[in-house]
């Protein structure tokens, strides 16, 4: 890659916990993307999916899943999907979608915060 490309990635901070305590946490997702508006979209898939797999915990398919979220049926869940820096997708496992988890914010980072949307 190129010294003066711009590389950005998406830090997920949520809470986690148990029955007994809840703590803060951070990720950041294992990716380098070099195209603002690719990152843009997938933060939006990160909230599609997040919203949709807080309110559906059956094992069955809903009828509408947003950009974002598929149903994987052999593991009968809806999974995460990303766009790679080729708009491919790609299923990412998405840890703060458990049921003591709570996502409170996604942002696009560089070294500095450059985008953030609040849950």
């Amino acid at each position: 890659m190129s010294k003066n490309k711009v590389i950005y990635c998406i830090r997920i901070e949520y809470i986690t916990g148990d029955s007994f305590h809840s703590e803060e946490t951070s990720e950041v997702l294992d990716y380098d993307w070099t195209n603002i508006n690719i990152v843009k979209q997938n933060v939006e898939r990160i909230k599609n999916h997040y919203n949709v797999a807080k309110e559906h915990y059956s094992s069955t398919k809903p009828k509408n899943l947003p950009v974002g979220a598929v149903w994987e049926p052999q593991f009968r869940m809806i999974l995460l999907e990303l766009l790679t820096n080729k708009k491919e997708k790609m299923k990412v496992s998405a840890s703060w979608c458990g049921y003591f988890e709570h996502l409170q914010a996604v942002s696009i980072v560089l070294k500095d915060e450059l985008y953030r949307i609040d849950f």
